[in-house]
């Protein structure tokens, strides 16, 4: 996903003890599968498995939104739905955030 964003301009500090960046992973973890549910509700496909799903690499950046600044971030994920791509997931996807992007597979 590249350049999502948090509407609050509060971001996650990759500072943190080890506890809260996994509690924190996991919430962000979460959704991400919460949007995948609702991206499938929407094109009427019928999820029958779990949706698993990995954050893998996480990068805060600073972005704008007209002459706002956020705390956004980009990260990398595994997840066992593949999903088309360049579709927007989560908040503020009219502006360009959210934008999911499959990486080359590394070998």
């Amino acid at each position: 996903m590249r350049n999502g964003a948090n509407s609050s301009g509060e971001g996650l500090n990759p500072l943190t003890s080890a506890n809260k960046y996994v509690e924190e992973r996991r919430f962000l973890e979460g959704i991400l599968i919460g949007n995948y549910l609702s991206f499938c509700k929407t094109v009427r496909v019928r999820v029958r498995d779990r949706i698993l799903l990995s954050i893998q690499r996480f990068i805060p950046i600073s972005t704008h939104v007209v002459t706002k600044e956020f705390i956004g971030f980009r990260i990398e994920f595994v997840s066992n739905i593949l999903l088309p791509e360049l579709i927007g997931q989560g908040k503020m996807v009219s502006k360009g955030f959210g934008v999911v992007k499959k990486l080359n597979e590394r070998g």
